[in-house]
């Protein structure tokens, strides 16, 4: 319906609901929970040393063993490099990394690197330290907090960077916050079938963009391919170079968030490159008056928006509640959805509303 008018077409029938099924069953990505009981290292600032040199783990550290972190790690003098599987929990849940380093190429952070593949972090804290995984694999991440307002955290990279080809990378239950560092948050830059789920993302200070699917970190040979966004919640403070959440590649997932933003966009594609293609955008609530603007060859349906919804071309724009206008580019069929108004600048748009 559109102003009162209702648009019909017979070649509604083309629509494939399958789509939306098929978001739920896809939400847990393949990884490995696997590693081999070993020993269990309590880890303080005066041990730390013992079993890192330089910020590497060392030989007294066997894959499959669990770092018990506890307390404060104050400075770069902490920085670590996971170069082994290793289970790495807080078992006093104080564990805290302070200032330990503001990106991967200033010499300090928390890293794991590829032969950190099969690394389970969980129940650690970051005050501005920027934490990356680095062509890695089989990566899991759970109830974490990064918090930075220091200028600089992060700068290029995002805080929480997920770079370099690096695959099956979960960061759940988690809470990241942007005091003010003009940085993005969470970024994952070249890296394939990862899961981004049920996080609190807050900017409460001038951000970058908070979570930031990108080809302008690192390198890689394809596109960001198969990464699932779902169940967050994004919100804060405007800022004129933040966008909530930002799209680029090929068959992603962006399901069941809310993002609250007064900003003019809520999710975008990225800037300077191709549109991300077949993405499947389900049940995603943007309130605050921000734009949604979705990719090419995507399947957009049951989102709620009180801003406009831009959809690309050959997209299906289904039962969908739009506050603004409905903008859909050539070849969409647009379908079942509530909306202020229609805008059909382009040929061959199939309407049923």
């Amino acid at each position: 319906e559109v102003n009162g008018t209702t648009i019909v077409s017979e070649d509604a029938s083309q629509v494939d609901l399958s789509l939306c099924d098929e978001v739920s069953d896809n939400l847990e990505t393949s990884f490995d929970e696997n590693l081999q009981a070993q020993s269990t290292f309590v880890i303080t600032n005066s041990t730390f040393n013992d079993y890192f040199t330089g910020g590497e783990l060392n030989d007294k550290v066997d894959a499959g063993s669990t770092l018990d972190f506890q307390g404060t790690f104050n400075g770069p003098d902490y920085k670590v490099n996971i170069t082994k599987p290793v289970n790495i929990i807080s078992s006093t849940h104080d564990a805290l990394f302070n200032a330990t380093g503001k990106t991967l190429s200033s010499g300090g952070c928390f890293h794991i690197s590829s032969d950190g593949s099969g690394t389970n972090v969980s129940d650690i804290k970051f005050l501005n330290s920027a934490f990356y995984v680095t062509n890695a694999a089989n990566i899991v991440i759970d109830n974490i907090s990064m918090v930075a307002n220091a200028s600089g955290i992060g700068q290029g990279t995002g805080f929480m960077c997920i770079q370099s080809g690096s695959r099956y990378v979960t960061i759940k239950n988690s809470y990241f916050e942007n005091g003010g560092t003009g940085s993005s948050m969470v970024v994952i830059g070249y890296s394939d079938y990862c899961l981004f789920d049920s996080n609190e993302v807050y900017m409460s200070g001038g951000s970058g963009n908070s979570v930031y699917l990108t080809t302008f970190v690192s390198s890689g040979h394809n596109l960001p391919t198969g990464n699932i966004i779902s169940n967050n919640y994004i919100h804060g403070k405007q800022s004129g170079f933040c966008i909530p959440l930002v799209v680029v590649g090929n068959d992603n997932v962006i399901y069941n968030n809310t993002i609250n933003y007064t900003g003019p966009s809520g999710i975008s594609n990225q800037y300077y490159s191709p549109a991300p293609s077949n993405t499947t955008y389900t049940n995603n609530v943007l309130i605050g008056g921000c734009a949604f603007t979705a990719g090419v060859d995507s399947y957009i349906s049951h989102n709620s928006v009180e801003g406009s919804l831009n959809a690309g071309t050959n997209s299906y724009v289904l039962q969908n509640d739009v506050g603004g206008t409905i903008a859909a580019g050539a070849n969409c069929t647009v379908t079942e959805n509530k909306m202020k108004s229609l805008s059909l600048s382009k040929p061959n748009v199939v309407v049923d509303n």
